[in-house]
């Protein structure tokens, strides 16, 4: 059976080309490969060779080649801006050429949940961008339209399937990653029953007390036009621990987007990894009287905020 794509399939491969008898000739050669994704590597060297007349540039050639690094990988950010399926199947091609092999999808963030999942809809459907306003203002419906062009400003899961597909038939396994328990205020957006917002009231007038919205989020009077999540949240709130429906969530994207990664239509990819983001935590916005409450029935004692992230 084909080696699944996954951390540490073989990728090497030697490329034999022997002597061309003469100008304008065939030549001969030859790959041995442990797999096919170390073939797909001796094939990209040998395009290398050629010339843009389409002429083998040397010869005879023999080459052993196998990689240093098993994870050699590129992040995408989708979060913060909208990028189309085709634009990053452009950029898989571009990494494959290169000899990268993964594909890290920063998929969510403060500013937009553009994820479509099957199992919790309503991250997507009020947390990512707006379509009516080009994919750059969030809490508006999903369907919409352009200049008279359909657009869509979130990825559906059968789209997500058909990009690690179609990175794994170019041998580049696609690793997605959704920032947790910060950058969430777009999850606060949709589901404010599982954050803790990090300025003392929801609305720009907000204190700077534990952490803050950024400056510059104004909203005008006598109109609903909806705030940013950063701004209506805070930018630094955080998903709620202490809430067993915020796991309950969490579990549900994590199973849905790790079982994506991890099968393809031609059932070759495997992927093993899951990105959680975990960054930038402000501890402080923990320190809320029922959370304080919680932490001792978990085993982490009051006031180590850090130990939340620990538990997390």
């Amino acid at each position: 059976a084909a080696a699944p794509l996954a951390l540490g399939v073989s990728e090497r491969y030697h490329l034999s080309i022997g002597t061309c008898p003469a100008e304008g000739t065939t030549c001969r050669g030859r790959i041995e490969a442990d797999t096919i994704y170390g073939a797909m590597q001796a094939l990209r060297t040998l395009s290398q060779l050629v010339d843009g007349c389409g002429e083998l540039g040397r010869a005879p050639v023999v080459i052993s080649d196998s990689p240093r690094f098993a994870w050699r990988g590129m992040m995408i950010d989708v979060a913060r801006h909208m990028i189309p399926l085709r634009d990053i199947e452009a950029v898989v091609d571009a990494i494959a050429e290169c000899k990268m092999n993964v594909l890290h999808v920063h998929l969510t963030d403060a500013q937009s949940f553009p994820y479509l999942s099957d199992a919790v809809p309503a991250l997507a459907q009020r947390g990512a961008f707006s379509a009516q306003r080009g994919c750059a203002s969030p809490f508006n419906p999903i369907p919409g339209t352009k200049n008279g062009t359909s657009m869509s400003c979130v990825y559906s899961t059968a789209e997500l399937k058909s990009l690690v597909g179609y990175a794994a038939d170019r041998g580049v396994r696609t690793l997605f990653e959704v920032d947790t328990p910060a950058h969430s205020a777009s999850w606060c957006a949709a589901m404010p029953e599982l954050c803790v917002s990090c300025h003392a009231a929801r609305t720009p007038t907000g204190t700077f007390s534990n952490g803050s919205f950024q400056q510059g989020c104004t909203v005008t009077t006598g109109t609903s036009e909806p705030l940013p999540p950063e701004c209506a949240f805070g930018y630094f709130s955080l998903l709620d621990p202490s809430k067993n429906e915020t796991w309950s969530v969490l579990e549900a994207i994590v199973r849905e987007l790790g079982a994506i990664s991890a099968d393809t239509a031609s059932g070759d990819a495997a992927e093993a990894f899951f990105h959680i983001g975990g960054d930038e935590l402000h501890w402080d916005c923990w320190d809320v009287p029922h959370i304080n409450a919680w932490m001792p029935t978990v085993g982490i004692k009051p006031g180590d905020y850090r130990g939340i992230a620990r538990y997390y």
